[in-house]
């Protein structure tokens, strides 16, 4: 029994020195801590610090290659003019003939010698017979002036409130579609034919294209 409560006794004794061991060592580290701190008003001597070695950095590089071989300047170059239209004088000529010439039978010939017909177009489509052969052009309402006061312009001339119907018809043939609007007024040039069919009937002539102006004006 003696024996048992000094073993007990001798093991509250190491466990209280072994307390004390822990707690001695705690203290040193904080008492070893707060070495490092400054006193206020105290200027220490801190220890020197090492300095780094510089790295030395990659050299800077362009994002874009650089190219071997050097690239030719573009410039901008405009558009070829269409052969047609090469030559301005050509142009201006093609202007001028197509305002006093029509294009009938394969040749130019000049308005001032034809019949100037204005009228109002019944239908753009109509064939007429000689008995022989089938014939295809345009009915045609012929119309005439009505009096009007004062002046009128040139291009004022075909207004259709300035004119009114004759109700002869006529028949165009060859007609090149200008309009193919009914009623349209339109003024036209021609040469009287045979009649077809007993309608009077001229052949009329039509607005060259450039090309056919410029392939039949020296003839």
């Amino acid at each position: 029994m003696v024996n048992h409560k000094a073993k007990q006794i001798s093991a509250i004794m190491i466990r209280s020195l072994a307390a004390g061991f822990c707690c001695a060592q705690i203290c040193a580290a904080t008492d070893a801590d707060k070495s490092f701190l400054p006193v206020p008003g105290e200027v220490t001597n801190s220890a020197p610090v090492r300095s780094l070695p510089a790295l030395p950095l990659p050299a800077k590089t362009n994002s874009i290659p650089q190219a071997t071989v050097p690239v030719p300047e573009v410039h901008p170059r405009s558009a070829p003019a269409p052969a047609s239209f090469s030559s301005g004088n050509d142009w201006g000529a093609y202007n001028h003939d197509r305002a006093i010439k029509v294009l009938l039978d394969g040749k130019l010939v000049e308005k001032s010698s034809l019949t100037a017909l204005v009228g109002f177009l019944a239908s753009e489509h109509a064939k007429l017979s000689d008995g022989h052969q089938m014939f295809t052009g345009a009915a045609f309402d012929l119309a005439e002036r009505k009096p009007v006061t004062g002046k009128v312009v040139a291009p004022m001339e075909l207004r259709p409130s300035f004119w009114r119907n004759t109700n002869e018809r006529i028949f165009l043939l060859g007609y090149k579609a200008v309009t193919s609007m009914p009623g349209a007024l339109l003024r036209v040039y021609g040469v009287e034919t045979d009649p077809l069919e007993g309608w009077r009937t001229f052949k009329t002539g039509s607005e060259p294209t450039f090309e056919e102006w410029k392939r039949l004006r020296n003839r």
